[in-house]
């Protein structure tokens, strides 16, 4: 073999082995673990929870959730969610932990009287193991244990242990979980029965759902703490927790033990829920079975004598035909400042139950009339309906088809006199929460108004009542489904109103009254959208999207332009820049002003700030009108564009300069109180000189920009004369008549339709007219109240305009697809947001001094 080919066969070797090695490597880096994190669980845990993006999961805990921040007055939810959040905060800051973590399945168990507990995740690649051990330790500072574990702590309050096996990481309060969790011979969770039959239901991509067994959950202490088992004990329940800014939601499977109760209603038709307008205004809570067969229900009771006594008197098993004529439901309830219980049972035949009556009240004549009489043999308490063994039943009353019962006479004579007048129903709060929430067929279905029910809130958890004040609706609902109950569970938040409106989500009390509308500002921490408001003493407010005002700062002038939302320092972190009369500001997140800011005008502002960024690159350019003629154009830092000549207009110019291209020439366009139109370049050198005049006092414009200068043109609406006028950059005019009065309308520009074009929005006193620029009606939306000006929105769920009225301060929602409109009270036209950037919209207004926050 000659030198060159030993050489060529050498290196040929040495590439070989190289890339065989480094594939090698690749290769094992790059092996996904084979054990999955849940096969380690010990068994017999009381609850696991599961999700699958824990940084999503923590922005909706800390950042989103109005209950979860109503709760963290309490010391112990207080300690768990600021850990959820330190642990989010330290694993953003390392770059290669939050790639393991992002989008990993975390399991998380809960064990035994101690509250132990034991969470686990797979990392990504087994090859990143030694990486992770160290990065990890690193971070949280962890020291080795004599068990070769390592301990570390997140607060001061609490201790973990961590390790990491097959690829995957284990971490606890506990030495024997982890032990027991890493030994393969002992029992795991995922081989329980229980567990594997839902298992399955776990599975789906849920940002949290849980297991709960509610047999071992039932003996231990920390049921004392959080109550899991108020509705059934032995039984186990999987669902999917949704936590969404007003309301935290479980929709999963329950199965109970043949033993429960509730286990009676399987296979029980589901009954509607129709019986809320048969309770009293002041019902703060309820529970209701609905089925086919009560004998099921009724297996028990302390009514055996009475009924053998009402028997043997009417010669005839009145006790069956009394049960038999309950209209399959049955329902207790009670009343707010009342601990009494009362039950409500609707009957199928009225004139039977009449006759029944007789035999077991000592008098009947007078019942029609809805008098109170007691039941005979009474002395003791009496429990005629065992799902409700606690309700002593010794009074009855008939009213509406219904049989009233309750302990007390006085109460029940109460209870009747106050349905004569009024219902729940006519609880507005209480409505709209049955019609969104409540399932429209049950079997079984639990109710409170949290809020006033000190003894519920109790049961459920030892919360100060001062905390759950806006923690206005919870409710549970259980129905069959072929072979599954099904069950939800819901808690609503909702605002303090001093303005009767519902559905409102938060309200913020400014120092006084305001009418501007409010604008978005962008979180760069959590790409929420927070919320800027003026009030009428100059007050700027920043509120983030859950209500809480950030900061409070005094300007001294009203504003008169849009608040921009800006980012001078490039760095993704931004600031608000808007106009008064005298001043350009532009104030930080934190409601300080960016050096050199206030900047002094020339000449006090005659219309709002234009903000214009031409090649979006954050080299921002700010058009401000003054009042001695001049458009003036500044940098972003406050200072006048030493390249541009000031623009001098022969009238004063009273709205926003636009900014268009056309081709490839830039268009700065103005207009003056007489109508002229002027345009020039970004230096500020005039470009077309337009003869054409829009009318005098022009109240808006649009310039409808194209490739060529013959088909952009300026738009705008002659309302006295009710003509659509478009001028273009050719200096031609075109007309567009329109078919209808339109004298003091108000006109805006928005996109309408479906076609990605801008159309006009006019609104007359009594009209909401929406054209395109041909004049064509896209549609006309009529009201009998007088209106002052509109705004237009649409999304792929709603359409919807929404018109304020300066006369009667109201706002008019006037939504497209249901063809309903609704009236709320309000100072100004609304802000719609994607509050929470989850593309849910809110309706952000404000009336006197009170701004509200109204779910879309």
């Amino acid at each position: 073999m000659t030198l060159t080919k030993r050489i060529y066969f050498f290196v040929f070797v040495i590439v070989a082995t190289t890339t065989l090695l480094f594939s090698y490597s690749h290769l094992k880096n790059g092996k996904k673990p084979k054990i999955d994190a849940l096969s380690i669980l010990p068994d017999s845990c009381l609850v696991y929870l599961r999700t699958s993006n824990f940084f999503e999961l923590n922005t909706k805990i800390n950042s989103q959730s109005l209950i979860i921040d109503k709760l963290k007055s309490e010391p112990s939810i207080n300690s768990i969610v600021n850990t959820v959040h330190l642990l989010d905060s330290l694993l953003e800051s390392n770059e290669f932990l939050n790639k393991e973590f992002n989008h990993s399945t975390v399991h998380f168990a809960l064990y035994n009287q101690n509250k132990n507990w034991l969470s686990s995740f797979n990392i990504k690649h087994l090859g990143n193991s030694d990486k992770f051990l160290t990065e990890f330790t690193a971070l949280f500072k962890g020291k080795k244990t004599l068990d070769n574990l390592y301990e570390f702590k997140i607060n001061t309050n609490y201790n973990f242990l961590f390790t990491i096996k097959d690829g995957i990481v284990i971490l606890s309060n506990s030495n024997q979980l982890i032990n027991a969790a890493l030994n393969t011979t002992s029992k795991k969770l995922i081989n329980n029965k229980n567990f594997k039959d839902y298992n399955t239901n776990l599975q789906e991509n849920n940002s949290l759902s849980i297991f709960v067994n509610h047999t071992l959950f039932d003996n231990n202490k920390t049921k004392n703490e959080i109550n899991f088992n108020i509705f059934a004990t032995k039984s186990i329940s999987v669902g999917k927790i949704d936590i969404e800014p007003n309301q935290i939601k479980i929709n999963g499977l329950f199965s109970p033990d043949s033993l429960e109760l509730i286990s009676k209603l399987f296979n029980q038709q589901p009954q509607s829920l129709n019986f809320s307008e048969y309770l009293p205004l002041l019902t703060n809570q309820f529970s209701a079975y609905g089925f086919t067969d009560f004998n099921q229900l009724n297996k028990k009771n302390n009514s055996a004598i009475f009924w053998k006594t009402i028997n043997d008197t009417a010669l005839f098993n009145l006790q069956n035909e009394f049960y038999q004529n309950i209209n399959n439901q049955l329902i207790n309830f009670k009343i707010k400042n009342n601990n009494e219980s009362f039950c409500l049972i609707p009957v199928t035949d009225s004139i039977k139950a009449f006759e029944q009556l007789s035999f077991i009240c000592d008098s009947a004549k007078q019942i029609i009339t809805a008098k109170t009489y007691k039941l005979k043999n009474s002395k003791n308490k009496l429990q005629l309906f065992y799902p409700f063994y606690k309700t002593n039943t010794n009074y009855v009353s008939f009213y509406k088809s219904h049989l009233y019962f309750s302990e007390s006479k006085q109460s029940l004579q109460e209870l009747i006199t106050n349905l004569n007048i009024t219902n729940l129903n006519k609880n507005q709060s209480f409505l709209n929460y049955k019609n969104q929430q409540l399932s429209e067929n049950y079997n079984y279905i639990y109710y409170t108004a949290l809020n006033t029910n000190k003894i519920a809130i109790a049961d459920f958890f030892p919360i100060n009542e001062n905390h759950c004040k806006n923690l206005k609706h919870f409710s549970y609902t259980l129905s069959n489904e072929n072979t599954n109950f099904k069950f939800r569970c819901n808690l609503l938040y909702e605002s303090q109103q001093l303005n009767n409106e519902q559905n409102t989500l938060w309200s913020a009390i400014l120092d006084t009254t305001s009418y501007q509308q409010p604008y978005n500002f962008k979180n760069h921490i959590t790409n929420e959208n927070e919320i800027l408001i003026q009030d009428d003493i100059y007050n700027l407010y920043l509120i983030n999207a859950k209500g809480n005002k950030l900061w409070k700062k005094k300007i001294n002038e009203t504003i008169q332009s849009e608040i921009y939302t800006v980012d001078i320092f490039k760095n993704n972190k931004f600031q608000l820049l808007f106009n008064t009369k005298n001043y350009l500001h532009l104030i930080d997140r934190n409601g300080n002003y960016v050096q050199g800011y206030p900047v002094k005008l020339s000449a006090e502002a005659t219309a709002p700030l234009a903000l214009f960024d031409y090649d979006n690159d954050k080299n921002y350019r700010l058009f401000i009108s003054c009042k001695n003629k001049n458009i003036y154009n500044y940098t972003l830092y406050g200072i006048k564009q030493e390249t541009f000549k000031p623009i001098v207009t022969d009238y004063e110019v009273n709205l926003p300069i636009q900014y268009i291209k056309v081709g490839l020439s830039d268009y700065l366009v103005a207009l003056d109180k007489m109508g002229k139109i002027y345009t020039y370049s970004r230096k500020g050198e005039a470009r077309i000189g337009l003869k054409n005049k829009t009318i005098e006092n022009c109240s808006a414009f649009y310039v409808d920009a194209s490739n060529t200068i013959n088909s952009t043109f300026l738009v705008y609406v002659d309302d006295k004369n009710n003509i659509l006028n478009k001028i273009s950059f050719a200096d031609k005019k075109e007309i567009k008549k329109l078919n209808i009065q339109i004298a003091d309308a108000n006109i805006a520009f928005h996109l309408i339709d479906n076609n990605r074009i801008t159309d006009a929005l006019i609104t007359t006193p009594n009209q909401v007219l929406g054209y395109d620029f041909n004049g064509n009606l896209l549609f006309e939306k009529n009201n009998e109240k007088e209106l002052t000006q509109s705004i237009y929105f649409a999304d792929e769920n709603n359409t919807f305009t929404l018109s304020f009225s300066k006369t009667l301060r109201q706002l008019f929602i006037n939504d497209f697809n249901s063809q309903k409109m609704k009236t709320i009270n309000a100072n100004a036209l609304p802000l719609i947001s994607n509050l929470f950037n989850n593309n849910k919209k809110y309706i952000i207004y404000c009336n006197n001094n009170q701004l509200n926050c109204m779910p879309m």
